[in-house]
C-alpha cells in the first residue's frame, strides 16, 4: 500500500471505524456492511481487500499490536528482559490483550498478520540483546528468545482457549 495514497486512506479509515464501532459494540455484533457504511465504503471495497471480516479484524489487531516505543532500559540485559515479559504478559493477559489474540488468530486463511506481531516480539529482544551487547554484557540472544516464545506460547494458547469457551472467564 502507497504511503498516502487512495489504499492506504482507506485503509485507515475502515481500521478507525472498526476501532470506533467495538467501543460501542462487541466483535460478534460487528458486520461488513455495519462497518462499511461507517467507513463510507462499500462493503465489496472491504471483501476485496480483506476477503471477510476475521481478516480485517486480525489487520486490526496486528496494527494496534504495533509497538510504539522500544522495551524499557532498566541498565542491564536481565532487567530489560523482565521488564519486557512483565509488560508482555500484562497487556495479554487483561481482557482487550486476549481479544486482540483472538482477532488475530481468529484469522483463517492469512497467517501473515500472527507473523507480523511474532516479529515484533523478536525486534524487541534484538533490542534488548544489542543493548547489553554495546554494554559489554555476555550475549543473552538464546535465552532471551527461549523465554519470549515461552511466554508468547502460553499468552496465544489461553487467548485460543478462552475464544474457545474453554478458558477463564
Amino acid at each position: 500500500i502507497r504511503v498516502g495514497g487512495r489504499s492506504a486512506r482507506i485503509q485507515a479509515e475502515v481500521h478507525k471505524s472498526v476501532k470506533a464501532l467495538q467501543q460501542q459494540a462487541d466483535r460478534s455484533e460487528l458486520t461488513v456492511p455495519q462497518i462499511a457504511a461507517h467507513s463510507g465504503v462499500t462493503p465489496s471495497t472491504i471483501y476485496r481487500r480483506w476477503g471477510d471480516l476475521s481478516e480485517l479484524l486480525a489487520d486490526v489487531a496486528a496494527e494496534r499490536l504495533r509497538p510504539v516505543a522500544d522495551p524499557e532500559d532498566t541498565g542491564h540485559q536481565v532487567g530489560d528482559l523482565k521488564a519486557y515479559i512483565e509488560q508482555y504478559a500484562e497487556e495479554f493477559s487483561a481482557p482487550a490483550g486476549r481479544a486482540l489474540l483472538r482477532d488475530l488468530f481468529s484469522s483463517s486463511a492469512d497467517t501473515s498478520y500472527t507473523g507480523q506481531c511474532c516479529s515484533y516480539t523478536y525486534d524487541h529482544l534484538r533490542v534488548i540483546a544489542e543493548r547489553a551487547s554495546a554494554r559489554g554484557e555476555r550475549s543473552g540472544r538464546p535465552r532471551a528468545a527461549c523465554e519470549a516464545r515461552r511466554r508468547d506460547g502460553r499468552a496465544h494458547s489461553r487467548a485460543r482457549s478462552d475464544s474457545e469457551g474453554s478458558g477463564p472467564s
